[in-house]
């Protein structure tokens, strides 16, 4: 597939995700936190850890949109710095999980017989624990962080991507032109990776569209709990286990992560579905 090909089959998909009401609605939300975040030292009025003393626990005001915290600092400004972290988390961790997962699934589905049997067992041992636990015992193994708390999350999402790969590539390899490619000489990894991934991308995009909403709230989860970003930089989960205390003080320290955390969830779940239902061969009638 050249370039253009790929580029018409993208727009062609965005104009078709557009049409879906949930569709336009979850990618306008993602579209602007994602840009609050990434605009983040442009927009906000102070840097995310300057403290300004005598303004501690203010409420929500003209100077600060969002109220401040118990060191002074400003909600507004920490919510979209802490919004960088829980989207690289949440994006970085699901594309490591799935580069690693639909590799190993791609290979298990083509070869069978040992190998198969070996990556299966393997993410069957995983598959075998909590999410949040498995999280746990990464973070306690190598102690907490963000990249610490994203790398399990990867771990935690490897065996699913790793799992449709490989029913799609055992559905995929007995079909006809998976046979032309072997009759005309083509290598096992020019068949896997030039015919069959082609094939199985669907079911991986809405493995991702479902994984990151996810990702992000055990990201948050994992922060919560102390075991991921760690004081003082912000993240959601951090920012939400520090109001606790403060909650009948300053009500708007926990409300604002807390929402912003819920709007992105929100607007991922319903990108996702919108996605889902576009590659459901079942549901192609979707306006």
């Amino acid at each position: 597939m050249d370039n253009d090909n790929v580029g018409r089959s993208s727009r062609a998909f965005l104009k078709r995700l557009l049409r879906i009401r949930s569709g336009r609605f979850g990618l306008l939300l993602v579209l602007v936190l994602v840009l609050l975040s990434l605009l983040a030292p442009l927009v906000v009025p102070f840097p995310p850890l300057e403290m300004n003393r005598g303004d501690e626990f203010a409420p929500p005001s003209a100077r600060y949109i969002f109220g401040t915290d118990q060191f002074g600092r400003d909600i507004f400004s920490r919510v979209l710095y802490g919004g960088r972290i829980s989207l690289l988390v949440g994006f970085g961790s699901i594309g490591v999980a799935a580069l690693i997962g639909v590799g190993s699934g791609l290979l298990a589905g083509y070869l069978l017989g040992m190998v198969d049997t070996a990556v299966m067992r393997l993410w069957d041992v995983l598959l075998a624990f909590p999410n949040i636990f498995l999280g746990i015992a990464v973070v306690a193994v190598l102690g907490p962080g963000s990249l610490v708390s994203a790398l399990a999350i990867a771990i935690m999402n490897m065996p699913h991507f790793s799992r449709i790969a490989r029913a799609a590539v055992i559905a995929e390899k007995q079909k006809e032109y998976v046979e032309a490619s072997r009759a005309i000489g083509a290598s096992s990894g020019r068949i896997v990776i030039m015919s069959i991934l082609p094939n199985t991308i669907p079911p991986l995009l809405a493995q991702i569209a479902t994984a990151i909403p996810r990702a992000i709230l055990l990201e948050a989860s994992l922060s919560f709990l102390g075991l991921g970003t760690q004081p003082p930089r912000p993240s959601w989960g951090n920012m939400l286990e520090d109001s606790r205390e403060f909650l009948r003080r300053a009500p708007w320290y926990g409300l604002f992560p807390g929402l912003a955390l819920f709007l992105l969830v929100l607007g991922l779940i319903f990108l996702s579905n919108a996605i889902r239902d576009l590659l459901d061969p079942t549901r192609q009638n979707i306006e």
